[in-house]
């Protein structure tokens, strides 16, 4: 609850009684003058200001005549008039504060008027403008923003014509606000959350996706790439690692030898070839690739040239004698 302004409080005094022979009022009858406030009293001919700043001693002439003393703030006061008017939706309301900047010019006639609270004479005062009235028609409550700049602008005009006037006081203008009503509130901060949240999870899904694809890649390279990118987040020993490729190397190359061994007799002196490929690829996987590998092109070889002790498949291949075809360049297996 907001202090009256600018009457701060009325008292009724007694007629003053005689002590001692003299007429005096105790200090339990006058009011207690705060600091920012005067002391006006009423008497017989009209409501009068103490005219000095003192503390009373109950003898004075003016205490002893008034019938009443009332304590007016003389400070400067901002005054916050609220302002409901309605809006597009009858099921809203915008609510307006417009503040004024008040002081008290003639401390007797605020006295006489008696006025605790000043606001609802300035909203009364205001409400006579009906297009102020009616500011907010036009709009739903999700258009504060606009209702904001437009009543801004109306309220300064129609302050800047006829301030509202209350006798013995100057009134200015000071700002005007539009509060937020709020369900408003609650609707916008359950929006940006929800907003703020579906933001996150989309993060979060694009980074999985991103780490899926990566981890699609690492298991595409096999079983070392995957040991890699382990060994590289502390989740693989090294020499884990290590067997674990060897291990994989050696299953690989028994299976190509299982396969070469697998196929009949036949199969294998008609696909002579292939039988070189794998066997190259085996040293190679050994030893590493023959220096020379750029410059040589696999001929056919059969397995009766493989058993032939000291026989050059090459020239075999040029004479076009048995194992071989005419025209290619076999290959040493020495070159190893």
């Amino acid at each position: 609850m907001t202090e009256p302004y600018p009457v701060v409080s009325e008292s009724t005094l007694a007629p003053a009684k005689r002590r001692m022979l003299m007429r005096t009022r105790g200090h339990d009858e006058l009011p207690t003058q705060r600091p920012g406030t005067t002391l006006v009293f009423s008497t017989p001919q009209g409501y009068v200001e103490m005219p000095e700043r003192r503390h009373l001693n109950g003898r004075e002439d003016l205490a002893l005549e008034s019938t009443a003393v009332s304590v007016i703030d003389v400070r400067p006061r901002t005054v916050q008039v609220p302002l409901t008017v309605p809006s597009k939706s009858p099921a809203d309301d915008f609510t307006l504060v417009v503040e004024f900047r008040c002081l008290v010019t003639d401390p007797e006639i605020v006295a006489a008027a008696g006025l605790s609270d000043i606001a609802p004479a300035i909203e009364a005062q205001l409400r006579t403008d009906s297009a102020l009235v009616n500011v907010g028609m036009n709009y739903a409550v999700s258009d504060i923003n606009s209702v904001r700049d437009v009543a801004n602008r109306r309220i300064r005009a129609a302050c800047a014509l006829e301030p509202p006037r209350i006798e013995g006081m100057d009134i200015e203008l000071a700002n005007v606000k539009v509060h937020t009503p709020e369900d408003l509130v609650k609707f916008e901060r359950r929006m940006r959350d929800e907003n703020w949240e579906q933001k996150v999870v989309e993060l979060k899904g694009r980074g999985e996706d991103n780490e899926a694809r990566r981890l699609k890649e690492y298991f595409d390279g096999g079983p070392s790439a995957v040991a890699s990118i382990a060994l590289q987040r502390d989740k693989l020993d090294l020499n884990e690692a290590v067997v674990a490729a060897y291990a994989e190397a050696n299953a690989g190359r028994k299976q190509l030898i299982d396969l070469f061994n697998s196929l009949p007799e036949a199969y294998r002196d008609s696909m002579a070839i292939d039988a070189e490929r794998i066997i190259n690829s085996v040293f190679d996987g050994l030893l590493g690739p023959a220096p020379d590998r750029a410059d040589h092109r696999l001929g056919g070889v059969g397995t009766a040239a493989l058993d032939a002790g000291g026989s050059d498949p090459g020239s075999a291949a040029t004479d076009g004698g048995e194992g071989g075809r005419p025209g290619e360049q076999g290959r040493r297996y020495d070159d190893y």
